[in-house]
């Protein structure tokens, strides 16, 4: 997993844990599918509508439809070498 203070952090806090576990809420824009955002980020920032400001409501998910979120496979954070000329 990402650390805290990282860069991939700030933008998208699905890297942060391994398991998200939600209130599923259906909003005038739909539901909460996307964790990281509807569109790709291109902020320095996270999303308003993604996991990590979800997450911060602290809703209870007793008796609650819920929805989960597993993170897999994040070890690996592109650069632009990686890419081919």
């Amino acid at each position: 997993m990402a650390r805290l203070d990282s860069w991939a952090a700030k933008r998208a806090a699905f890297v942060t844990n391994a398991l998200w576990v939600l209130r599923d809420i259906e909003g005038p824009k739909g539901g909460r599918m996307w964790p990281a955002g509807k569109y790709v980020p291109q902020t320095r920032t996270e999303p308003e509508d993604s996991v990590g400001n979800w997450a911060k409501g602290g809703q209870k998910v007793d008796n609650e439809d819920i929805i989960v979120f597993i993170t897999i496979g994040t070890t690996h954070i592109p650069k632009p070498e990686d890419w081919p000329v």
